[in-house]
């Protein structure tokens, strides 16, 4: 409980810290009230959690230490609650509905339907399902309460719109649910055509029609990028990508700020894999405009930016682009992690590292993998992490390291099938240089032969795991 208070009072923003004491005041016939005693001494950091009840010892607070503190969390979150009852057009959806209530309560029924209709609309318009329902719910008690004569057609017109909301609620649903499915297959095996034919005879899959609201036609324009990417019909992707943007960018009513970015990033991505300048600068002039927008976390807002400036700057080559976001990106890998998520943080240090081998700063880019290492490699970026770990060690000479090294990549492709034949491959060709070096020529030839038949039998495949393998083992150079 202690620990907790800490981390709840640290994760307050100035401005709610400031309502916080206002609210407190306002709430409190002195500043000497118990809960804002130890609101100081925690927010003040004079001692940590561990401390807290040495500091009360003898006290009031320190004989009901955890009553005390509960006590305080629930003036904390009622805070909050007043501070964010007006924040967004939910939060004001649900303050017109606890008033309205507090209206039907006193009976005045009339000016509580006055009172929720409108509110009503407003739901429908933002498609709030679930409150529609709860306001659904609310009139009908209110109309009761009025007798039921006179309101019989008003009941009926209720109970047809239920059902039209339960019916969207659970087509909703249903994108949701296809739209995890599909985005769960990319960090598996390859889409297989078995997989993909049971996407296709989806059919809320094939035809936007079956989309019964705009948030499930948001889901329906998601699975489409994703199944173009799955797929590496990356062009395709793009096209899709861009459509996305536009139907986003045209119900912005409907979604925050937070949910506009992804959709945009997608598009940028996919901008980076065509090589496509233009598509890549519309996005990032899409992008552009949520940068001083303080909905949107400043943390998020840089992984998204000068990831997507890294994923062009490999595609299209472009060695400016790329050496311009190694440091902003080591910047929130050092800095911002804790405030992005585990997989986005993977992401970063992959193409970190990757950056590295692009501007062949292999003494960096060994700093960076060996953080990744010890951060623990996500599964499906296992195989990805060790290759590159190889790649630095080979360029730098560091021979005597690629042994282990491919013992632990062999260890890894038995646990993870996904890129076996890309792993048997890289593997004997590092297992050659170490053993029989005399035979790197000839190593190096072979390595490219079957990296070509990988390519050539899964078009876009090195896209696809973020790496040209094939590019890279065509440009080696052995040192005489």
């Amino acid at each position: 409980m202690s620990k907790f208070i800490y981390e709840l009072i640290d994760s307050l923003s100035t401005t709610e810290k400031v309502h916080f004491r206002r609210y407190a005041s306002t709430h409190s016939d002195s500043q000497e009230k118990n809960y804002i005693k130890l609101y100081n001494v925690i927010e003040k950091n004079k001692v940590g959690a561990a401390e807290l009840s040495t500091y009360f010892s003898g006290t009031k607070i320190g004989k009901h230490l955890n009553s005390e503190i509960a006590y305080l969390k629930e003036k904390i979150l009622l805070s909050l609650f007043s501070h964010n009852i007006n924040k967004t057009k939910k939060h004001q959806i649900q303050k017109g509905i606890l008033l309205t209530e507090a209206l039907a309560a006193k009976g005045f029924r009339k000016e509580a339907l006055k009172k929720l209709r409108p509110i009503k609309k407003h739901a429908i318009k933002k498609e709030e399902f679930t409150v529609l329902l709860q306001l659904i719910e609310l009139e009908e008690t209110i109309l009761f309460k009025n007798g039921i004569i006179g309101y019989k057609d008003e009941l009926k017109y209720l109970r047809h719109q239920r059902e039209l909301v339960t019916s969207q609620i659970q087509n909703l649903n249903d994108y949701r649910i296809l739209r995890e499915e599909i985005r769960e297959s990319q960090y598996h095996l390859p889409l297989d055509s078995k997989k993909l034919a049971t996407f296709n005879s989806n059919k809320l899959f094939y035809d936007k029609i079956n989309c019964l609201s705009i948030r499930a036609e948001e889901h329906w324009h998601y699975v489409q990028v994703l199944r173009s990417y799955m797929t590496r019909d990356f062009k395709t992707g793009l096209q899709q990508a861009k459509a996305y943007v536009l139907y986003i960018l045209k119900h912005n009513h409907l979604f925050d700020s937070t949910q506009m970015l992804p959709p945009i990033s997608n598009f940028i991505y996919h901008a980076a894999l065509t090589e496509d300048r233009n598509s890549f600068n519309e996005g990032v002039s899409y992008l552009s405009k949520f940068e001083n927008d303080t909905s949107v976390s400043k943390p998020y807002y840089d992984y998204i930016y000068y990831s997507r400036q890294a994923e062009f700057g490999y595609y299209a080559k472009d060695i400016q682009i790329a050496n311009d976001c190694l440091v902003p990106i080591r910047r929130v890998l050092t800095q911002e992690s804790s405030k992005i998520e585990n997989a986005q943080v993977q992401y970063l240090y992959m193409l970190a590292t990757r950056v590295c081998i692009q501007l062949k700063n292999y003494k960096l880019g060994t700093v960076l993998v060996n953080q990744w290492q010890q951060l623990g490699v996500i599964p499906f970026r296992k195989v990805q992490a060790r290759l590159f770990s190889m790649i630095i060690h080979f360029e730098l000479g560091y021979l005597d390291l690629l042994e282990s090294e491919n013992i632990a990549l062999k260890r890894i492709t038995e646990e993870l099938d996904r890129d076996k034949d890309l792993s048997v491959c890289m593997g004997l060709f590092f297992k050659t240089i170490v053993w029989k070096p005399e035979e790197k020529a000839q190593a190096k030839q072979l390595l490219c032969k079957q990296l070509k038949v990988i390519d050539n039998s899964n078009p876009n495949y090195f896209k696809f795991i973020a790496f040209d393998y094939l590019q890279w083992a065509e440009q080696i150079e052995f040192k005489i």
